[in-house]
């Protein structure tokens, strides 16, 4: 179930219990968002994207990463059921648009891809990609961030530090929510480590997870969003999927949708050559 808040912009956000259920990061309560970041300086993450989503009655927030001069990578579960989606690139504070940030409106569904084997049920498959009307106008604030390259054997990337990024709360108690771009560095883990904390199905091949101990992690707000190796002018290797529903400062993995698995669905559906 949905839940939403008025402030701005309408966010809401979604997470998960240990060996029982993952939610999404757009259905989380108001005081569950980013834990343990950091505030980002202005053009820190210029592939960075924020959308609004709306159906025509409730509007929803998440995340989303630049690949190219059209296409925006994010989560299925954000554009899901949305008739329209607002994205704006190139400004750290939502509710106070840099005058020169990029705004573009997405109206027909046919741009926005979900991929066709989501599941809403376990979560698994849950990438999308938003097409913009218009091309992108790189410069200093606004930049794509690159894919990771095929391999037969590509990397499972553990024991790496990483970085995610995204709008909301530093911690759970905060009595208000802040809309500044954070970001956090998390260390992913074997997906065997993560698998322990959910039930079955639901941490797959395709899934790339991060330990959130020491109360860092992603939270609401946050869902779409990237997590990169490698600094800004890194890799793009995961899309932000679920938490747990036992809180953001739970310590419980967190999960992504490993970008690696999805190389050739996304040429696909773009054209891109990756």
């Amino acid at each position: 179930m949905k839940i939403l808040i008025a402030l701005g912009f309408i966010f809401t956000g979604a997470l998960s219990e240990g060996t029982s259920h993952a939610y999404f990061l757009k259905d989380l309560k108001p005081e569950q968002r980013i834990l343990g970041g950091q505030l980002a300086a202005s053009g820190q993450f210029p592939y960075q994207a924020a959308l609004i989503m709306s159906d025509g009655s409730n509007s929803w927030f998440c995340g989303g990463s630049i690949i190219s001069d059209r296409w925006i990578l994010t989560a299925a579960h954000c554009p899901d059921g949305a008739t329209i989606v607002r994205v704006i690139l190139g400004s750290n504070d939502i509710n106070n648009i840099d005058s020169n940030a990029q705004q573009y409106l997405v109206k027909d569904k046919q741009n926005m891809i979900i991929h066709e084997k989501y599941n809403r049920n376990n979560l698994n498959n849950d990438l999308a990609l938003v097409k913009l009307p218009s091309t992108i106008q790189f410069n200093s604030k606004v930049k794509k961030i690159s894919l990771p390259k095929r391999s037969s054997n590509p990397p499972s990337y553990e024991n790496v530090i990483a970085t995610a990024s995204g709008w909301g709360k530093t911690k759970d108690s905060d009595p208000s929510v802040t809309n500044e771009l954070r970001f956090v560095s998390l260390k992913v883990i074997r997906n065997q480590e993560c698998n322990r904390s959910y039930a079955p199905g639901f941490v797959v091949s395709s899934t790339l997870c991060v330990s959130t101990r020491g109360k860092k992690s992603i939270c609401s707000g946050d869902s779409g969003g990237p997590l990169v190796v490698g600094g800004v002018q890194g890799t793009l290797v995961g899309v932000s999927s679920f938490v747990s529903n036992s809180g953001c400062g739970s310590e419980v993995p967190a999960g992504f949708s490993r970008v690696t698995s999805y190389l050739q669905w996304i040429k696909d559906n773009t054209g891109l050559d990756v």
